[in-house]
């Protein structure tokens, strides 16, 4: 399973793209941004620095600076920051006061294959300097045979064509000039929701999805064959939930970080007295968990072959220790065939990804 990644060599794949001494490139009027190294969780060595060079193009295009990696990389051993992942508050801030950067960009390649057959998953999101707050965020799962259509045609056979397709998605959030688009659900529009089709679901009668603003994901048990499956499942999850309706995700340096303050080795041993302590040093009293059963393990349906995902997810109240709502579903590839045979998703990240998007909306949104 890969791990977070650390500073070093990684910064030497963007070394080059800023100015010299820190002072952020591109045209003068453009949105100031750092760029946080990408985390890999695919098997390909290259691929964060690769799709991390063709992010901060894009957004140069569209007129966005970016500081020195290598100014990045001293400040970030200055403040300790040991993996590149994510910021807490705390550090964005003293970033962006240093660097003199109103964004800061932070993501994750969850898979990537350039070969004959390529496939590509991500998320990206934005987080704004000054607070450490998320301002924009974005997620794509993407194969080249996806673009199949009639007769064979459509298919897309090369890396560098699909990731062209992947950025297109991935930059929707931001404007023509590179800046976060205004997020215009919020959570206090929020209502109370059914259970996803054909799964299960249910809230107490007390409980608001409008009062869940900021949320920390913590890690699920994962009980299926895919070793990245928490990771990805988390970052598919907090993408789904700022989307829909604003809510904050807690970065998982700001959990790190409290947990190292804490002296918790292991949320194993955390009681209900804990998590309220946790959750007061996060500045929040939700907190989401659960498990995943299945994550793109395949099944055979009429001799075809198709992915499924399971999870369950709950929203516990710290402060109360109460379980305020819960959802559950499986979903198969084959969940959302038409009667033509579209729709068909063969994607396990795909499906992994809406599967997340409608646990979120049974939630509440």
């Amino acid at each position: 399973m890969a791990t977070p990644r650390m500073l070093g060599p990684l910064f030497l794949a963007l070394a080059g793209t800023g100015a010299a001494g820190g002072a952020p490139t591109s045209h003068s009027n453009g949105v100031n941004y750092a760029m946080m190294p990408l985390r890999n969780l695919s098997d390909d060595p290259e691929a964060a620095s690769r799709i991390g060079a063709l992010i901060e193009a894009e957004f140069a295009a569209r007129g966005a600076r970016f500081v020195d990696p290598e100014d990045l990389e001293a400040r970030l051993l200055e403040r300790r920051v040991r993996y590149t992942d994510s910021l807490s508050v705390r550090d964005a801030r003293a970033l962006a006061e240093a660097l003199h950067v109103e964004f800061i960009l932070a993501g994750t390649v969850i898979d990537f294959d350039d070969g004959p057959q390529p496939r590509v998953a991500l998320t990206l999101r934005a987080l704004r300097g000054s607070s450490g707050e998320r301002v924009a965020s974005s997620s794509v799962a993407l194969r080249g045979a996806d673009f199949e259509g009639l007769l064979g045609l459509g298919k897309i056979d090369e890396s560098d064509e699909l990731l062209g397709e992947a950025l297109d998605a991935l930059l929707a959030p931001f404007d023509e000039n590179a800046r976060p688009l205004e997020q215009t659900a919020r959570p206090g529009e929020r209502e109370r929701s059914d259970p996803p089709d054909s799964g299960w679901g249910y809230m107490l009668e007390d409980f608001e999805p409008a009062a869940v603003e900021r949320v920390a994901i913590l890690p699920f048990d994962n009980r299926s064959s895919a070793p990245d499956a928490t990771v990805a499942w988390s970052e598919f999850l907090g993408d789904a939930w700022f989307r829909s309706s604003g809510v904050q995700v807690v970065e998982p340096a700001e959990v790190r970080s409290a947990l190292q303050r804490l002296r918790v080795r292991s949320m194993r041993f955390v009681d209900n007295r804990g998590l309220a302590q946790l959750g007061r040093e996060l500045g929040t009293r939700y907190f989401a968990l659960g498990s995943i059963e299945r994550f793109g393990e395949e099944s055979t349906v009429d001799n075809d072959h198709f992915p499924e995902v399971e999870a369950t997810v709950r929203i516990i109240d710290v402060e109360s220790g109460r379980i305020m709502a819960a959802a559950g579903v499986r979903r198969r590839g084959d969940h959302y065939q038409s009667l033509l045979g579209l729709g068909v998703i063969r994607d396990p990240l795909g499906l992994a990804r809406q599967t997340a998007r409608e646990i979120v909306a049974g939630l509440g949104g």
